[in-house]
């Protein structure tokens, strides 16, 4: 009886481990994703490498929403949004403009807010 309720143990501690690295390996492609697409939209020389980025974004928001579901709702969508404004800016003012300064800023700010929701939903909020 006591070997079962310890193989039953180790299998929950085994599952609950392989669920927090695969929210640890979405949310690692995913800011991975927002960076190069960051980078891609300030330098917004190649329009086509912006597209790419945001696309790749959206695969990594892709990923998040079937491991972190918690993160998906509000502070993933506020990024994700940001991130589709500032492309439909950055190709509607290829000049840099105010509004595609403001549009980084939104991005940025929303990015950071969900970095520290998803460093506390994996526990490393105090490193």
């Amino acid at each position: 009886m006591n070997q079962r309720k310890l193989a039953l143990i180790d299998r929950d501690a085994k599952r609950d481990e392989r669920q927090l690295q695969a929210r640890e390996d979405a949310c690692t492609k995913f800011l991975v994703a927002a960076r190069a697409f960051q980078g891609a939209g300030r330098a917004s020389v190649d329009l086509d490498a912006l597209e790419g980025r945001l696309n790749e974004l959206k695969k990594a928001a892709a990923f998040v929403e079937l491991h972190a579901p918690k993160l998906a709702d509000g502070l993933l969508a506020a990024v994700s949004v940001a991130a589709g404004r500032w492309h439909s800016l950055v190709l509607s003012h290829r000049a840099p403009s105010p509004v595609v300064k403001e549009s980084d800023d939104d991005f940025e700010h929303a990015l950071v807010k969900l970095r520290d929701l998803m460093r506390e939903n994996l526990g490393t909020s105090h490193q």
